[in-house]
């Protein structure tokens, strides 16, 4: 479905452990069928370039180029919300249906947990990205956000594995 771009791997992420990762796909609607049905998500997206959109009631926001880590989760139906999160043709209906409805804003990738960590990973990840986007999905939280910016690749996968190994640990 996403054949337009895939990225450029950095040598280890293909000799990544899948334990450290949980589940790792490629984003495309056919890998959700082996996703958990409940658990905590990062949905990774690639924006190609900047782009300023109204998000409801945070208002406009300018959003860089570079890769994105949302933080989710569902306690069901985790396969169904991902699949509407590669979805472009939906109701908007949370702060991330805002910029996944946009052709520029790419999935590239999701990273599942079966585990209840979702502010976990939020704050982890908060500690290494280059910024965050101020109170974006995380308005039933008190995370400063769930929306994280990397402008690089590979410090984000890099993040991603240690963000993965640290919070698993605590579980």
């Amino acid at each position: 479905m996403y054949q337009y771009y895939e990225p450029q791997l950095p040598d280890y992420v293909y000799n990544m452990n899948m334990e450290d990762l949980r589940l790792c796909k490629w984003a495309d609607d056919s890998s959700t069928k082996q996703l958990p049905e409940t658990g905590t998500y990062l949905l990774i997206l690639q924006l190609r370039y900047p782009l300023q959109l109204e998000v409801g009631s945070l208002g406009k926001i300018m959003f860089k180029h570079g890769y994105y880590v949302y933080v989710g989760s569902a306690r069901r139906g985790l396969r169904h919300r991902v699949s509407r999160h590669l979805s472009y043709d939906k109701k908007i209906k949370w702060h991330i249906d805002n910029i996944t409805v946009k052709h520029n804003m790419k999935p590239i990738l999701v990273v599942t947990s079966g585990m209840a960590v979702e502010c976990d990973l939020a704050h982890q990840l908060s500690s290494v990205s280059d910024f965050h986007v101020s109170k974006f999905g995380s308005s039933d939280c008190r995370c400063p956000s769930h929306l994280f910016y990397f402008n690089n690749y590979t410090k984000l996968m890099r993040a991603i594995k240690n963000t993965m190994e640290s919070v698993e640990q605590l579980g």
